[in-house]
């Protein structure tokens, strides 16, 4: 079984469909229905795929790697008549960076040099791995900035996912208050996502996980001070996340510094070099920081739309519909 079969084949039986396996074609067969409905994959190295794949039983889809050489694409796009071009376009909406104030993050271990706070997060959110932890005062920005790299992960998406050809999208990035949360857990997160996002393919931990791993979902967990459970289940929470972090899984925590509910248990748990402390701003730059009483918010629609309003809460809540 090639790679790229591998990974979807975990996916969807995560999502509880039933799978047939071969070296580059799955077939998934939804039980759930009362009559049975097939659909089939072909997925697998460009090169490697020869057209009778296509032709022979035509696939409802055709995954290939990223970055796959052109002459191949189009030979794949004829054997199958594929239509790539979404169509989408960006909609104009407001900018959410004009009312935010960047401030600078210092790691625990490693480089003494001190980072930009929106920046750094951003080249970990795309490009690195593992756990993220920001420590910060209460209202020093850490939720402001969990919220501002959930909405520039959201207009990335939306802006690459119009696009033709088959690079890779990048991750959606999700803001989970942690305060809301009856549980430190994946499967905690996973019902959240489910009941108060609608993001229904979310099925339970299985699913959540197979997208971290995939890189599909980045999870921001904002306010582990706030999260009322006992210290051994927080402890029994962060092996987990940590767990999968080391196989790939991106998560940023956040946490006020100084509470030793929080900071100590993170500090046993996990490793310095994913520890930063965002800095507070100086007297120059909270003189001139622009805060509003009402700020407006987008949301993308599942078919590219907009809806724009405001909030009277700090930060900028994005609320995107995530579509899998």
């Amino acid at each position: 079984m090639r790679e790229l079969v591998r990974r979807l084949d975990d996916i969807f039986t995560a999502l509880g469909y039933k799978t047939m396996p071969q070296e580059h074609r799955l077939t998934v067969e939804d039980t759930a229905l009362l009559s049975s409905s097939q659909q089939v994959i072909v997925a697998g190295h460009a090169s490697y795929i020869a057209d009778e794949e296509i032709t022979y039983q035509p696939p409802r889809f055709v995954v290939i790697e990223d970055d796959a050489p052109r002459r191949h694409i189009e030979r794949l796009q004829a054997a199958a008549d594929l239509d790539i071009a979404t169509g989408l376009s960006e909609a104009a909406r407001p900018n959410p960076l004009a009312l935010y104030t960047d401030q600078l993050l210092c790691i625990e271990k490693g480089s003494p040099e001190r980072h930009t706070a929106l920046a750094f997060c951003d080249e970990w959110l795309t490009k690195g791995g593992g756990t993220l932890v920001v420590f910060a005062p209460a209202g020093l920005g850490k939720s402001e900035l969990a919220t501002i790299l959930e909405w520039n992960a959201a207009l990335r998406y939306f802006r690459n996912s119009g696009r033709e050809g088959f690079d890779a999208l990048p991750p959606v990035a999700l803001r989970v208050q942690l305060r809301e949360l009856p549980m430190l857990s994946l499967e905690a997160i996973a019902q959240h996502l489910r009941a108060n996002r609608g993001l229904e393919r979310i099925r339970n931990r299985e699913v959540l996980v197979q997208l971290l791993l995939h890189n599909r979902l980045v999870v921001l967990l904002d306010g582990l001070d706030e999260l009322s459970i006992p210290r051994p289940l927080i402890e029994e929470g962060l092996a987990e996340i940590n767990f999968f972090a080391e196989q790939g899984a991106r998560i940023m925590i956040t946490a006020r510094s100084g509470y030793y509910g929080s900071e100590g248990v993170i500090h046993a748990k996990l490793g310095r070099e994913s520890i930063a402390t965002l800095e507070p701003l100086d007297a120059l730059a909270l003189s001139t920081r622009k805060r509003p009483s009402q700020r407006p918010w987008c949301s993308l629609g599942s078919s590219g739309s907009s809806a724009c309003g405001t909030s009277h809460e700090s930060g900028f809540p994005p609320s995107s519909n995530w579509r899998s």
